[in-house]
């Protein structure tokens, strides 16, 4: 498996800070950081020395539903956790298409809610995988 590159606590600020037209300074203060490092350490879990998530979009289902489920920022729930499960994604070479906002809405919803697992959510971020990114995953 290629080495996958994960977000860190910089790029979750910045995000933050782009998505409220902010600056980091001005966000990070306002964020629970231990939600931020729980979500950003989830996708690495390891077990004896083994990848938990070997799956590059499990590994972005786990980040973002520990996003919407521990959100770092209240008010940012879902817009922040799909920011950062794109550019986990783009980061490693994948990219999701945008498709029907109410859709990635419901989605993000089902996993707050607790109605769609982890594996759930991969399996549905890989049907939005676009078809470049699919043919490269193959």
């Amino acid at each position: 498996m290629a080495l996958v590159e994960h977000l860190d606590l910089a790029g979750v600020v910045d995000l933050a800070a782009k998505l409220e037209g902010t600056t980091p300074a001005v966000v990070q203060p306002r964020m629970s950081l231990s939600a931020v490092h729980r979500a950003l350490l989830a996708p690495a879990a390891a077990l004896d020395g083994r990848t938990v998530h070997r799956d590059l979009t499990m590994k972005a289902a786990v980040l973002c539903a520990r996003l919407v489920e521990h959100p770092p920022l209240a008010e940012q729930q879902l817009p922040l956790a799909w920011l950062c499960m794109r550019e986990f994604l783009a980061r490693n070479g994948r990219d999701l298409l945008v498709g029907d906002p109410d859709e990635v809405h419901a989605t993000l919803d089902r996993v707050a809610s607790g109605q769609l697992t982890d594996s759930d959510l991969a399996v549905w971020i890989e049907s939005q995988l676009a078809p470049i990114a699919r043919r490269l995953a193959s």
